[in-house]
């Protein structure tokens, strides 16, 4: 005789970009995701709960500081996780001169979750670290655009001084 059934049950796992999940929210909504990418900005500590902003674009492995190939704009998603799961030893957010955290969330995506006055974001179930947050050199500005630049100041300081000359007339 059995004495006890022990039930598994696999959830699926999607590893997913933020830009699918921008695509077509709503057929993500409720989906166990995981997405990796840098935190950005800063952390939102709120009771229990940790939120912050994980962009999985270019320069989440490429800064900008690091590269100066623009590679169009930045997406990302909030992330909401256990106040537990979160440790302030992986460091700063990323920012100006700071690449941020590097780290996989897995949880469930939520669009315009009517409990979370209509947010869409990933609730995290877990969290893991790939790579701590580091300073990033800037390299210094290229000649092409100290030339550029210096052209600019020339120019607007010529039509200052003819501005401000004194115009004669014929009498």
């Amino acid at each position: 005789m059995i004495q006890g059934i022990v039930a598994l049950m696999i959830v699926a796992v999607t590893a997913v970009p933020v830009s699918e999940l921008d695509a077509d929210p709503a057929a993500w909504d409720g989906a166990d995701v995981s997405v990796t990418g840098e935190i950005i900005g800063d952390y939102s500590i709120r009771d229990d709960v940790v939120w912050f902003q994980l962009n999985d674009d270019t320069y989440a492995s490429t800064p900008l500081g690091e590269s100066q190939n623009l590679q169009g704009g930045n997406i990302g998603i909030g992330v909401r996780i256990l106040r537990s799961d979160w440790s302030s030893a992986w460091g700063a957010p990323g920012r100006y001169g700071q690449r941020g955290p590097i780290v996989e969330v897995t949880g469930i995506f939520r669009h315009n979750s009517p409990d979370d006055q209509g947010e869409t974001f990933i609730d995290g179930a877990e969290i893991r670290l790939v790579e701590a947050a580091r300073p990033i050199e800037n390299p210094p500005a290229s000649v092409g655009r100290a030339v550029v630049g210096g052209l600019l100041a020339a120019a607007g300081l010529t039509l200052y001084w003819l501005g401000r000359r004194p115009r004669y007339r014929k009498v």
